[in-house]
């Protein structure tokens, strides 16, 4: 479920959903309880800024199924984050066709 909240927006997973998501984003489980996901305009260049300021990289971005760049950091705290770049509209084969999505970002 994903809840609006303004300028925020509140993502509920159960517990089949947070391994798909797992395995979409970083290829196997390891998301804690809590994670928290940030859009942002470039994951990549956000992801190496992250990086750079201390984060340890899980996994690349990586293009989802939903049609974004998402990539998985562990952050100060014990926290792992996601950080997404929207895409845009996927083509009307997404809808009907499996994505294949590979870890090195490729799909």
């Amino acid at each position: 479920m994903i809840l609006d909240a303004g300028r925020a927006t509140l993502e509920i997973a159960n517990p089949a959903q947070k391994r798909m998501i797992d395995e979409v984003e970083v290829g196997r489980q390891v998301a804690p309880r809590l994670r928290v996901a940030f859009e942002v305009d470039d994951a990549e260049a956000t992801t190496a800024r992250l990086v750079a300021a201390g984060a340890s990289e899980i996994a690349p971005p990586t293009r989802t199924p939903w049609n974004s760049l998402n990539s998985r950091l562990d952050a100060p705290a014990d926290l792992q984050i996601t950080v997404f770049e929207e895409l845009g509209v996927p083509d009307e084969r997404a809808d009907t066709d499996a994505v294949d999505v590979d870890h090195d970002g490729d799909v």
